[in-house]
């Protein structure tokens, strides 16, 4: 009986969600919505429609971005686990931490430090085809492999000087920063520990794999699929697509983002050093070089004039 009801249910759709909605889980665990759910299987969702646009980045949340394109129509694009995300831009030196992957060309010796300052760093994202690691530098100078706009290759970077001591070795370290301390980093990669410093001006690129970065402004193009139907909406609706790859466009560098504004201290008021103008009924201010006009010497004040009393006649004492 109980299998019944609950079959019953499941076929009239009280348990499963509609398109377009999500359903709740434990602790506020939002599952994706089904149309963004495809594959083999007879319950993987409908088959989706070609989908691509291009547009700016209208929000960012976890697992999905807001789409805007030209024409003002938004889409809310889902992520799944076979996303393909990339990011391109500028970043500065003050949003490194530790925690952030990197990349760069160095000659390190033996001790594990680098003999010369980083000048070039690219902050990446670890993949399949670019592991995190410490290995001997190429001939043709190092290369970010396999974290690239898909179907652009592998864009190779500035290989630096090839002055070598005789105890040391260039290499390519692709590694995480465990700790930072006035441009002073720890990298660690698997199996070895670098300890590299990075130059006051320094060109920071970033290549990464995480959307979550991403501003309101930034470019974006998403290539993917829609469930049937969603390219007809009504005027100011908004869409839904699932994204298979995703590319997006830094405007501005990277910064931190709990970094304090700089307080400026307050402009001081300039002086006025011109002489004030002569309000009506005044005499002008004698000009430069002319000696004021004498004035006339006050007169004392007048004492007031006390009225005398009668007084006696002096009387000179009697002699005894």
């Amino acid at each position: 009986m109980t299998r019944t009801l609950f079959f019953l249910l499941a076929v009239f759709g009280l348990l499963v969600p509609a398109y377009g909605q999500g359903m709740t889980y434990g602790r506020g665990v939002v599952l994706p919505p089904r149309y963004p759910q495809q594959g083999k299987g007879k319950n993987r969702g409908p088959k989706l429609d070609k989908f691509e646009a291009d547009g700016t980045v209208a929000g960012v949340a976890r697992g999905k971005v807001m789409l805007q394109t030209i024409t003002n129509q938004k889409w809310l694009i889902h992520f799944t686990p076979q996303t393909t995300v990339f990011v391109q831009g500028k970043a500065e030196a003050d949003f490194l931490r530790p925690g952030l992957c990197v990349q760069f060309n160095a000659e390190i010796n033996k001790q594990g430090r680098a003999q010369e300052k980083i000048t070039y760093l690219v902050i990446t994202t670890p993949t399949l085809t670019n592991p995190l690691g410490c290995r001997p530098e190429a001939a043709m100078g190092m290369a970010v492999a396999g974290v690239g706009p898909p179907g652009a290759g592998v864009a190779p970077l500035p290989a630096a000087p090839r002055a070598k001591p005789a105890a040391s070795q260039r290499y390519t370290v692709h590694g995480q920063i465990s700790k930072l301390i006035n441009g002073r980093m720890t990298i660690v990669a698997p199996g070895t520990k670098v300890e590299a410093e990075l130059d006051e001006n320094a060109q920071i690129d970033v290549a990464m794999g995480d959307a979550s970065v991403a501003k309101v402004g930034d470019r974006i193009t998403v290539k993917g699929g829609m469930p049937p139907g969603m390219g007809a909406m009504r005027p100011g609706a908004i869409g839904n697509a699932q994204a298979n790859e995703v590319t997006i466009e830094l405007l501005k560098p990277l910064t931190n983002p709990n970094k304090k504004p700089v307080r400026k201290p307050p402009a001081k008021k300039p002086v006025d050093r011109r002489k004030p103008e002569p309000k009506d009924g005044a005499k002008p201010a004698p000009k430069d070089g002319a000696k004021p006009a004498a004035k006339p010497p006050a007169r004392p004040p007048r004492k007031p004039v006390v009225p005398v009393e009668d007084e006696e006649p002096f009387k000179a004492p009697k002699k005894k």
